[in-house]
């Protein structure tokens, strides 16, 4: 064993005689960070670094030759072979030394990407389960391409052809999908791994060794007539060893899911739900060939989305059948899945970019999941499950009656009752209802300033029989102004009645219930009104609130009815209503996706806790048990991408000067629309439109100058963060080793020079 460390530790610092280390260590660096930084490495959500390991398999299948095609063809040069091979010493010692000295060094330099991931680690979350797995299957990659190397410099003495031969082999194993490399490594990258991955690494380099080994053996002996039975022998060994893969692959097919949130593993509801299935489904899934092809983010997120379904079918026993189609462009097919309903966008190539599901039961009923959004994924078990459940048993269907004021701009609104309508049947309302059925589960009413006096009562009756509303108020739509038009709203007397008080005070500044909005993100307020509640005969939930009042609440109890004479109107049993101050607390333009044109209900991010908190309490007061119980998983998850941290860092900088030229802008305008109402004098309009005009244009240019602040600002951060990840780091780390080298030469040749003088 002494022998053995003795060479280990020879082959090891010999790497570190030449400052040909220091070129490979930096050109690792360069590349490794240099590509993750433009593989989506700004814009990825994953919490696995995915961008910065995807690439290593490549990179190490070209260095990895570099650093192992001298370890045996060197000895033959200097005629050092000759002597290490006749020495009393196994052959497997100085052979297994070599490797392991290479794998070392390599495992060394992978190490040195620490500092990437440090700094990665302070923007976005990292799942460290996942980032020590994808080192493991790097390291494990690093192994075999050492004893690969190996292998072809004990069967040749020019160090040019044996870099030749190795960049061939490793170039074959990383990108031939046959060799089931890539797919090894990938398992280790994604932390989903099987006794299948360890054994295919272990096994494939224990046989190269093997074949070394039988190398030095032949050259010793001088049998070199012997070498085209070394090859069929080879070649017999390999394919007996991707026989034993496909035995083990098919006979331990089971993968331990290592990730924090176990994203691949459906938890026990959905697990009940597809067990449960009346009716055998088929899921399609289809994704644009470009999509894979030039979107890091989703060829990522496609295998997870695979990986996960796959469970699906396997829990459902056989229930659920799933495909998986890559489409390629201007093909008929894609024509056919397109008008099936499925979200596209078109790519910077003229193709369309998609990725979504058809689910299909047994009698051609169908759904279709249109976007598998990939900084939605905390919710991709949420979604499936409710698409299978919205096919399989559309009796646990909830309805929702929904007003929208028809003289506001609520059109952003939509985005949030299209994704309502995923879960629930929507009914939508107008001020002409009479009678609002008892049997409905919810009504929201969105800004609703001016309602008939029958549909006042119809929503009075609803309540006092124990309904469940939710009420959405803007005191600040009347073209925006600043001051609280409370006295436009027609309801003001049943909201009296229930002893809520708005106070008539602005808010700028609120928290949620974090109970309510379980993720903890922070509310987004524009301007709202606070209230308090002065009946304490009935229960109340703060959802948000400022630091006095309330901006939002929900109620519960017997609520009195407006009209006090109709006796009719016993209420027989408990209410439930919710008041908001603001309905622009729920149109946050940082909820959908802007690249989003049809607002595509998939494309729907909580990135606030003011759609949450709604979607949350909408799932609570329906009772809907089945929606509400259904998985997300908020922890480690980014739902900001680094470069939509860094920007939301610099807005949140400039946001209160933003705020107040908006605000005033927003006041000058409905200044202008108040003087052309109240003068009928045209020239008098003409001069209090020109004066307030040219603030209207100071107000927008200093508002453009803010935004060109914040977009420059943006710009500076994402070139300095490349320029320290992918210059400095590289530099400043193959410095430290040059010095460390230096001053380690430097002591070495002065023991020398002392040993000689003696």
């Amino acid at each position: 064993m002494q022998q053995f460390y003795a060479l280990l530790k020879k082959e090891f610092y010999g790497y570190f005689h030449s400052y040909f280390a220091l070129v490979v260590v930096f050109i690792y660096l360069l590349v490794s960070s240099g590509i993750a930084f433009y593989a989506s490495y700004l814009d990825m959500h994953d919490t696995g670094l995915y961008a910065l390991f995807n690439m290593q398999i490549y990179i190490q299948a070209a260095l990895i030759p570099a650093l192992t095609m001298k370890l045996w063809s060197e000895e033959y040069k200097s005629g050092t072979a000759e002597f290490l091979l006749t020495q009393p010493l196994a052959y497997r010692k100085p052979v297994i030394a070599k490797i392991c000295a290479a794998t070392m060094f390599g495992i060394f330099m992978s190490l040195l990407l620490l500092p990437f991931i440090h700094d990665s680690a302070e923007l976005i979350t990292l799942d460290w389960g996942n980032i020590v797995f994808a080192y493991i299957g790097l390291w494990l990659v690093i192994f075999v391409f050492c004893a690969v190397g190996s292998l072809i410099s004990a069967l040749n003495k020019n160090m040019i052809s044996v870099y030749l031969l190795s960049l061939l082999s490793t170039t074959f194993l990383a990108f031939i999908p046959s060799t089931h490399f890539r797919a090894a490594y990938t398992d280790f990258l994604l932390a989903e791994i099987g006794v299948g991955d360890w054994l295919y690494f272990f096994t494939i380099g224990g046989i190269t060794i093997f074949l070394n080994i039988l190398v030095l053996q032949l050259r010793a002996s001088a049998q070199k007539y012997k070498m085209p039975r070394f090859i069929a022998f080879s070649a017999m060994l390999f394919s007996g060893f991707a026989a034993l893969c496909f035995v083990v692959y098919t006979l331990f097919e089971q993968k331990y899911d290592a990730t924090a949130q176990e994203i691949y593993t459906p938890q026990q509801i959905s697990r009940d739900i597809v067990k449960n299935l009346k009716k055998p489904l088929r899921i399609d899934v289809y994704i644009s060939k470009d999509y894979v092809k030039h979107n890091i983010e989703y060829s990522r997120y496609y295998q997870q989305v695979m990986r996960f379904l796959k469970k699906y079918e396997k829990f459902s026993n056989k229930k659920i059948k799933v495909n998986a189609v890559t489409v390629e462009p201007f093909s008929k097919l894609e024509d056919i899945v397109l008008k099936s309903g499925l979200y596209y966008e078109e790519n910077i190539y003229g193709s369309k970019d998609y990725f979504g599901a058809i689910i299909r039961n047994e009698d051609g009923e169908g759904t279709a999941i249109k976007h598998f959004f990939a900084a939605r994924s905390q919710y991709l078990e949420k979604d499936i499950d409710t698409a299978i459940l919205k096919l399989d048993r559309a009796d646990v269907m909830k309805s929702i009656g929904v007003y929208l004021d028809p003289f506001q701009y609520l059109n952003d609104f939509q985005g949030f009752l299209l994704n309502l309508e995923n879960d629930y049947n929507l009914l939508n309302f107008t001020d002409d209802v009479y009678e609002i059925s008892p049997k409905l589960d919810l009504l929201l009413l969105v800004n609703p300033k001016k309602l008939s006096s029958e549909f006042k009562s119809a929503i009075d009756r609803y309540i006092t029989n124990g309904g469940k509303v939710i009420i959405l108020f803007d005191f600040l739509t009347d073209n925006q102004s600043s001051d609280v038009n409370i006295e436009h709203f027609s309801l003001l007397d049943l909201i009296s009645s229930w002893g809520i008080n708005f106070s008539g005070k602005i808010v700028d500044i609120a928290e949620p219930n974090i109970e309510y909005a379980p993720s903890g993100l922070p509310i987004s307020i524009y301007k709202a009104v606070d209230f308090s509640i002065k009946d304490s005969n009935r229960s109340v939930i703060p959802l948000i609130t400022d630091n006095h009042n309330m901006v939002a609440a929900l109620i519960t109890g017997k609520f009195p009815p407006l009209h006090s004479s109709d006796t009719a109107a016993e209420q027989s049993a408990d209410a439930q209503v919710a008041v908001f101050g603001d309905v622009d607390l729920i149109i946050d333009d940082n909820w959908i996706a802007e690249q989003s044109p049809d607002k595509n209900p998939y494309d729907t991010v909580f990135k606030s806790s003011n759609i949450e908190l709604l979607r949350n309490l909408i799932d609570r007061m329906t009772d809907n048990e089945i929606y509400f119980t259904l998985p997300v998983r908020y922890a480690q998850h980014n739902t900001f991408s680094i470069s939509e941290k860094i920007f939301n860092r610099i807005y949140e900088q400039n946001a209160p000067d933003y705020s107040r030229l908006s605000a005033e802008l927003i006041d000058a305008r409905s200044d202008i629309e108040a003087g052309v109402v109240q003068n009928p004098d045209i020239i008098t309009q003409m001069l209090q439109s020109g004066a307030a005009g040219q603030r209207i244009s100071e107000l927008e240019i200093e508002t453009e100058n803010i935004l060109r602040k914040i977009g420059k600002e943006y710009k500076n951060d994402i070139h300095l963060l490349f320029i320290s990840q992918v210059l400095v780091v590289p530099s400043l780390v193959t410095l430290l080793m040059f010095i460390g080298m230096f001053v380690i030469r430097r002591k070495h040749r002065k023991v020398i020079r002392e040993f000689m003088n003696e």
